[in-house]
Formats: C-alpha cells, sequence, structure tokens
C-alpha cells in the first residue's frame, strides 16, 4: 500500500499532536504497525510526543456511562457512583447477614444451654 501525502499528513498528526504510538496509529488507518512506523522514519517523523497523550475512555459496566481516564491509570468495571452505591450495598448485606448469623448463634445458644 502506498501512502499519500494526506496519510503521512495524518500519522504526523496523530503521533505528535495526540501522542498515539506506531500500533494505535495503525490501528486507526487500518495498516500494519511496521508500515507506519517505515513511514516515520522515512519521513522524519519523531517519536511520539508523549505530553501530548491523550485520555482514554472508561465505560461502567453498571449504567454505561463514558468516562474520560488518564492514560497511566488502570480502567475500573464501576464509575466513582456505581462503586459508591455498590459499597453501600455490600455493607448493609454485611450488616443484615452478620444480624441473622448473631439470632441463629444467640438461639442455638440458649437450646444448648435449656438442653443441658
Amino acid at each position: 500500500m502506498t501512502m499519500t501525502e494526506q496519510d503521512i499528513n495524518r500519522i504526523r498528526y496523530l503521533s505528535q499532536e495526540l501522542g498515539l504510538f506506531d500500533d494505535e496509529i495503525a490501528e486507526q488507518m487500518d495498516v500494519h504497525r511496521v508500515t507506519v512506523n517505515r513511514v516515520r522514519i522515512k519521513h522524519n517523523i519523531p517519536r511520539p510526543n508523549l505530553s501530548n497523550r491523550v485520555d482514554k475512555k472508561q465505560v461502567c459496566k453498571r449504567c454505561g456511562h463514558v468516562d474520560l481516564i488518564p492514560r497511566h491509570r488502570r480502567r475500573r468495571n464501576l464509575c466513582v457512583l456505581c462503586k459508591s452505591d455498590s459499597l453501600q450495598e455490600l455493607q448493609q448485606k454485611k450488616r443484615d447477614y452478620m444480624r441473622d448469623y448473631n439470632k441463629i448463634k444467640k438461639h442455638s445458644a440458649g437450646m444448648l444451654q435449656n438442653g443441658s
């Protein structure tokens, strides 16, 4: 595949302005990574400018909210709101479980004292 001047300018823009690596550029342009690398070397396009690195998307699995997070941060399954709701639900389940457990424990302790 021959690269046109428009493709070369697009690679330059994606590399320098958005800070994308060769494999990310290749994925967007639907070409192989080595093709992007060769064009970058042949036309003296420097390595990606990481200070201009764009954010990546994070989609909440519960509500579907799309949030942008820094590249260095790991993706999470839930957004901040859903995570706090989930934590509250988990704490409520734990309280209910412990309440039931203590009732059973008291009941069984009373049966052991009455049965002895």
